[in-house]
């Protein structure tokens, strides 16, 4: 319970207040992972809202609903996206490439670390993924494995450039330095940091539009492309 006081008209109300109570139920907050809907009867639209354990068994399952109401290709839209787990954009983009290095890992005086396609492909229907300005890391590790193997038509603008690892090193003062030990690179190797990744398709757009699937031009441009590929 929580007791608030409220003031009254009267000066001595105002003085001391009226002692009001609240029962406020704690209950635990449920974030999705996935937002999902058809876009007409042939195109299945998916929203990828965050990167953690649970995303790619998510998107897993909004794929399968949406291939029974009749969807024959999907637009996966990332747009906002600030990224996430590294494994869960390695488990998500699993769900589109059957085998091969989904990220390369470079960091300084060490071999390269690779990681590859878990197995265990969702789909093979056609894909649009829809990015922009502020789709980062993890989002952009998903756009770029797409991307290089020619698994998704990207549509949107270039995606935020944030491709690398930070640590922190502790100072004998109790302070610490942050710095950059690795970067990102797609399958083919591109660099993602500081430049990001440039879509297949151009489609600029306010981002007050974005809210309105009626005034969504960035959409209506990702389906007709998705259209074109059935």
């Amino acid at each position: 319970d929580i007791q608030m006081r409220r003031p009254d008209s009267s000066e001595e109300a105002e003085a001391e207040g009226e002692l009001l109570d609240f029962t406020i139920e704690r209950a635990k907050v449920e974030i999705p992972n996935v937002m999902s809907r058809m876009e007409g009867e042939d195109a299945g639209y998916i929203r990828l809202l965050s990167f953690n354990q649970r995303s790619a068994d998510d998107l897993r399952e909004a794929i399968a609903e949406l291939e029974d109401q009749g969807a024959k290709g999907f637009v996966i839209d990332v747009r906002d996206n600030p990224g996430g787990l590294l494994q869960s954009s390695v488990d998500v983009a699993s769900l589109f490439v059957a085998d091969g290095v989904i990220v390369r890992v470079e960091e300084r005086d060490m071999p390269e670390d690779v990681y590859r396609a878990s197995g265990g492909t969702a789909t093979d229907a056609p894909v649009v993924m829809l990015v922009n300005g502020n789709s980062a890391s993890a989002s952009e590790v998903l756009a770029g494995a797409l991307q290089d193997y020619d698994r998704a038509t990207l549509v949107g603008e270039t995606t935020f450039g944030k491709g690398s690892v930070q640590t922190v090193e502790r100072l004998s003062f109790g302070g610490g330095i942050k710095f950059t030990i690795a970067h990102y690179l797609t399958p083919q190797g591109r660099v993602i940091d500081k430049v990001g990744l440039t879509p297949d398709v151009l489609a600029e757009m306010e981002p007050e539009l974005q809210a309105d699937a009626e005034t969504d031009t960035q959409l209506a441009e990702a389906l007709k492309v998705l259209r074109s590929e059935f």
